[in-house]
């Protein structure tokens, strides 16, 4: 009886030991990550001084690891954790909601109910005898509809007051579908509405908006017929308990014109925040993009030429894979460059890769880097990382620039490393993965690296 106990002892202490020792092995790969270069070039030396922070995952696990390069290497750090807090996060914006364009000019779309594009449509449908027989363009408006759409409640305004795009009397529009009274689908003769988009930027007195024309696409003086640039719209906000945000109404009877441009000449390109809170105005002028600074009294303090216009994305209508850049994943994009706000310095960055480095000196901006070469993303597409989206982080440290790119796409881990001398010659260009990649984990970065220099 007692060699039974012993023995039964002898197997429940080895059982345990067995467990420890098979729980340690199973855990210890979730938190040795390996990170590896799919592709390499240049000096990693260059590198050296850098920090990342790298947060993947395969729901509901998490890995965050911690990179940092010296003397030519480099040393990763990893813990893992079981995490599901974020899949069924629900958050409620405290954001004043800005105007979206409402407008057409694609071949074919669907106009969906309540847009206001949708009730000018009903009515041609309505007021139509031929059914689906094309109807002439211009007999129903005689400009490109144009809406800004804003807030909770919708509230519309008519952008033809401000920009009057005259209708080709050879354009005509075919109803060729409605379901339910909820949607249209409709069938354009031609792509002849220039592209155009709205930028915006916002405080607790309102709303400061322009229009942004693609490139190549020409406005006459008579687009504006009261004149173009940025407006400025009054808005007055009641916060909303039962979420915690903003219910903003919209004074529209207000809007002014706050800082008057030449349409023909300045085309509008960004509209942007600095950290200490000035608008910053980017346009495009004789080839040249211009950062326009304004202070306080939203005066001109600053204006800037930067940085050679993007020669990508010129002729929307016969765009070919080599001339045709996205930022991010979206439509045709009427942005081709945006601003990257840093600590300390800001990055003009177009989507062709090229871009220059902003910082201080004596309170006003200057240019202290250009990087002048066209750049392509290995992506697969004709996308490019887009700082607005948050697809691209970088920092500068007063003689280099390092910036890391990466796309939420689950089964791609690769971020991509660049470094550069502040003449704009590239030192370092890499393409990084990790092991989490490879086996069953199929992990992702939930979001781009977050980089710096150490100090």
């Amino acid at each position: 009886m007692r060699k039974r106990v012993c023995l039964a002892a002898i197997l429940l202490l080895a059982s345990v030991a067995a467990l420890v020792a098979v729980s340690r092995y199973v855990e210890k790969p979730r938190d040795s990550v390996a990170f590896f270069t799919v592709s390499e070039s240049g000096d990693r030396a260059a590198a050296d001084g850098l920090t990342l922070d790298v947060t993947s995952r395969c729901w509901p696990l998490r890995w965050e690891s911690h990179l940092q390069f010296f003397s030519g290497s480099l040393s990763a750090e990893t813990q893992s954790d079981y995490d599901d807090s974020n899949r069924y996060r629900i958050t409620y914006s405290t954001d004043i909601p800005a105007p979206t364009l409402d407008t057409f000019y694609q071949d074919s779309l669907t106009v969906i109910e309540p847009s206001p594009l949708y009730e000018l449509v009903k009515s041609w449908y309505q007021d139509s005898s031929a059914g689906s027989t094309p109807i002439r363009l211009q007999d129903c408006c005689p400009y490109y509809p144009l809406f800004l759409t804003s807030g909770y409640d919708l509230t519309t305004f008519d952008l033809t007051e401000l920009i009057q795009i005259e209708v080709p009397e050879d354009h005509t529009v075919s109803i060729t579908s409605m379901y339910d009274e909820t949607y249209f689908e409709i069938e354009s003769s031609h792509n002849q509405m220039p592209a155009v988009d709205v930028v915006y930027q916002y405080d607790d007195s309102g709303i400061y908006f322009s229009v942004a024309f693609a490139a190549g696409a020409a406005p006459q003086q008579s687009w504006a017929p009261q004149g173009f640039g940025v407006w400025f719209l009054p808005i007055e906000t009641t916060p909303l308990q039962l979420n915690g945000g903003v219910k903003v109404e919209y004074l529209w009877e207000d809007l002014q014109l706050l800082l008057p441009l030449d349409i023909t000449a300045q085309r509008v390109v960004a509209l942007d925040r600095s950290e200490d809170g000035k608008l910053l105005l980017t346009t495009c002028e004789d080839g040249m993009y211009h950062l326009r600074v304004l202070d306080e009294q939203n005066r001109v303090q600053q204006t800037l030429p930067v940085l050679a216009e993007t020669k990508v994305n010129r002729d929307r209508e016969n765009a070919s894979p080599d001339n045709c850049r996205f930022f991010g994943f979206s439509n045709f994009n009427m942005i081709d460059t945006e601003l990257y706000m840093g600590d300390g310095f800001m990055v003009l960055y177009c989507c062709d890769g090229r871009f220059a480095v902003l910082d201080k000196e004596n309170g006003l901006y200057r240019v202290a880097m250009v990087q002048d070469e066209e750049e392509e993303e290995d992506t697969g597409y004709q996308y490019v990382a887009s700082p607005r989206n948050g697809e691209i982080h970088m920092t500068w440290n007063g003689e280099r620039l390092a910036t890391v790119s990466a796309f939420k796409v689950i089964g791609r881990f690769a971020f991509h490393l660049r470094v550069y001398q502040d003449t704009g010659e590239k030192l370092y260009d890499a393409h990084w993965s990790s092991s989490l990649s490879q086996g069953t984990y199929d992990a992702y970065l939930e979001e781009t690296p977050a980089i710096a220099w150490s100090k």
